[in-house]
């Protein structure tokens, strides 16, 4: 029990730290959506403020012009000067307005895009993860549950071996090991979670340094092809307006285009590196499935059976429908860990360990008869040693003895009293 406690606990901190990552791409997300709003914002401003300085400009120049032409005799050339500040300005505003609509009409739907396609992949992988985890628990709780059980029925076997109650024993043992089996194809499948959680954690990882590089790529690029033309406009813009305002009104504070995403990216943490040093790390976990790990109770000193009592051969080709049945071919060899006597058999493909159940109806029995041992007996001369619910083969009869074949393959003789035949 102790191994899956700690496996338990390494399961837990996996998930933590998945969780911790999870939040990290959540706020990461969220702070994109925020730059949409932010831009348009700025677009809508942006065109109003322009709009709004343009007439004030043009009221003004064109209010200065009335004035001189009243009082000076040089009109024309004073209207010429004047008129070329209106045009040189007009101009400057129609290409920042330009680069506005660029903003509005090709970047903002790109990150639009960017941010949906996140939230896809983080929705996805956020229901995949949550069904592992809540599959790997409810695995975890049967185990815990099973444990419970075997350690209640390992003092009912330790109190009938008291009073040497054979017939009581005997139902004991057999449910003894039943649940230990079952228990055993859950243990696999509870491997397998972590396995298979390990593997979302690494897609997950690389998908999002995928959509970090491409987000950080659509804002990159876009602030590169329009780099040069937004501080050419915009210095010709705050130097045009710099010299009407000094001229004709107070000086006010303009915030240029370059000052403001300076101040945005800083303000708003847009990129949490430079794409150059971007290092994205996965958690290091690596889980390698232990074939031998057992549930043991602490109540009885036998060694859990974890080996085939019956060799049989398919007769038609099954397919599993769900994670506690085993598919197979016509013509396998399978190896039961249980009398076929019920509909659903225990069985494997591989001898080792039980792999899940298949239909007693699609195999044919090759082997011999099997026994389990009632009593813990050590080696003596001919007689084999055994230990409670050890499952032994019938090699032949001897009167009040068998001759029997253990797990590990020795032949023996065992007492007829000391085992119930399967």
């Amino acid at each position: 029990m102790e191994s899956y406690d700690a496996q338990f606990i390494q399961f837990n901190e996996l998930t933590a730290e998945f969780h911790k990552f999870l939040d990290t791409e959540e706020n990461l997300i969220l702070h994109t959506k925020s730059l949409i709003d932010i831009l348009e914002y700025c677009c809508d401003n942006y065109n109003s403020f322009l709009a709004n300085t343009s007439q004030v400009m043009f009221q003004s120049l064109t209010k200065s012009v009335l004035v001189f032409s009243e009082n000076s005799s040089n009109t024309e050339i004073f209207n010429s000067q004047y008129q070329r500040l209106l045009d040189i300005y007009a101009e400057i505003s129609a290409q920042i307005i330009l680069m506005i609509k660029r903003i509005h009409k090709t970047l903002v739907p790109q990150i639009k895009d960017a941010v949906r396609e996140e939230l896809d992949v983080f929705e996805d992988c956020k229901e995949r993860v949550s069904e592992i985890e809540k599959n790997y628990l409810n695995r975890k709780t049967s185990i815990n549950n099973n444990v419970s059980m075997l350690k209640g029925i390992a003092k009912d076997i330790a109190s009938a071996k008291k009073k040497n109650d054979v017939f009581k024993l005997t139902p004991l043992v057999k449910s003894y090991v039943q649940i230990y089996k079952s228990t055993k194809v859950i243990s696999r499948n509870l491997n397998l979670f972590i396995l298979k959680y390990n593997k979302e954690v690494q897609k997950a990882t690389e998908a999002f340094k995928n959509l970090d590089t491409k987000r950080s790529q659509i804002i990159l690029n876009f602030i590169l092809d329009i780099s040069t033309e937004y501080e050419d406009s915009f210095k010709n813009y705050t130097s045009v307006y710099k010299a009407i305002t000094e001229k004709y009104s107070k000086p006010q504070n303009v915030l240029t285009g370059e000052d403001y995403v300076k101040w945005f990216i800083h303000e708003k943490n847009l990129f949490r590196t430079m794409l150059s040093d971007a290092v994205y790390k996965s958690t290091g976990f690596q889980f390698e499935e232990d074939p031998d790990i057992l549930i043991r109770s602490s109540h009885i000193e036998a060694a859990p059976t974890d080996y085939p009592i019956y060799v049989a051969k398919a007769k038609y080709k099954f397919d599993s429908k769900g994670q506690t049945e085993l598919s197979f071919l016509p013509g396998d060899t399978l190896y039961l860990y249980e009398k076929p006597s019920q509909m659903w058999i225990l069985a494997s493909k591989n001898g080792q360990y039980p792999q899940g159940y298949i239909p007693s109806s699609a195999i044919t029995i090759l082997e011999k008869k099997f026994c389990y041992s009632l009593v813990s007996k050590a080696y003596d001369n001919d007689y084999l040693g055994i230990a409670p619910g050890m499952c032994l083969v019938i090699e032949n009869n001897l009167g009040d003895t068998y001759i029997c074949t253990n797990p590990q393959g020795k032949q023996g003789k065992v007492k007829k009293s000391d085992v119930v035949i399967c």
